[in-house]
């Protein structure tokens, strides 16, 4: 799920948890939205570091090594689908 919501909003995210959402993003919205205003075709891919609900309990690593393992595995293999899809 995208949304403009601040991360301070615990009481939504755990309804969002309720709503079985599996990941939640505050940056691609607004991509989504331009996209569709300009007819142009959007995506998004995200990698997660961490868990909102549970940062209190150290669920929280934007540097962390799977973080970067995970990104040196997928952003080449999108480049390319990108480039073969012109």
């Amino acid at each position: 799920m995208t949304s403009d919501l601040f991360y301070e909003r615990q009481d939504e995210f755990k309804r969002f948890k309720r709503l079985n959402v599996g990941a939640v993003d505050m940056e691609t919205s607004v991509l989504f939205v331009l996209g569709l205003l300009k007819k142009i075709r959007t995506a998004s891919i995200l990698f997660f570091d961490g868990n909102p609900i549970n940062w209190k309990e150290g669920q929280y690593d934007p540097h962390g090594k799977k973080l970067k393992d995970s990104m040196s595995r997928v952003i080449p293999q999108v480049l390319n689908a990108v480039l073969r899809s012109e």
